[in-house]
């Protein structure tokens, strides 16, 4: 990855990345609901992809080191943890507005 707009989309990612875990952080401090807590967790995830992926970039770590069956297991990890938390977290979210009504 070394043309300049691959690097820019990284810097845009990173960019936007942050201010979504910092008010994820933020609420995170305001909030105690499970839901909200789950998918807090997802946004850091999220955040941690993009931070493995540029220290991957510029050649200062090396995600496919390990592999299970030829999947690179750091990377598969980064990629589908938000999406287990986020999942988590909608279905609490859901379940806990039926117990109220």
């Amino acid at each position: 990855m070394s043309n300049s707009p691959e690097i820019i989309l990284l810097l845009v990612k990173l960019l936007a990345g942050f201010a979504a875990t910092v008010t994820a952080v933020l609420l995170w401090s305001r909030t105690r609901e499970a839901s909200w807590l789950l998918v807090v967790v997802g946004t850091v995830f999220l955040y941690g992809e993009v931070i493995a992926e540029t220290l991957q970039v510029f050649g200062l770590t090396d995600l496919q080191k390990f592999t299970f069956f030829g999947i690179p297991v750091i990377e598969a990890l980064f990629a589908l943890l938000p999406f287990l938390f986020f999942t988590a977290g909608f279905i609490s979210f859901l379940t806990a507005r039926r117990k109220r009504l």
